[in-house]
């Protein structure tokens, strides 16, 4: 399973979560992106069907540009940590059909649990600490 990241919160906040998640997936299965345009770019391209989304700190831009990218998630698990709670985020978060919705300010434990439990549900052996 490939776990793509999507890390477009500013101050560092996103490195916390990279640190967090990517040591669950062999190195390989690791592709960190800092802007939504060069992640888009990546999900036209060929790719292991069983991915996982990781998208930490979108805007409500990148979100509506995420939003356009549905027919190529449409078999990824999407993982969002968002910065904010407006309504009209919100509304668009929902139009991705997330497996899962944070905050940053929740703190990485969730996201991980959550990222295990999808390992497991595609049959990908968790890796050691």
């Amino acid at each position: 399973m490939n776990l793509f990241c999507l890390v477009t919160a500013k101050g560092g906040e996103g490195e916390r979560f990279l640190q967090a998640a990517t040591p669950l997936f062999a190195q390989d299965k690791v592709e960190v992106f800092r802007d939504v345009e060069t992640f888009a770019e990546r999900l036209r391209k060929p790719r292991d069907p069983s991915c996982a989304v990781l998208a930490v700190g979108p805007s409500h831009g990148d979100m509506r540009r995420i939003v356009s990218l549905r027919e190529f998630l449409k078999d990824a698990r999407i993982l969002l940590v968002l910065d904010d709670q407006n309504e009209e985020t919100i509304s668009l978060v929902h139009k991705t059909l997330p497996t899962y919705i944070s905050y940053l300010d929740n703190g990485t434990a969730g996201i991980v649990t959550v990222l295990k439990q999808v390992m497991k549900g595609s049959g990908v052996k968790e890796m050691e600490p």
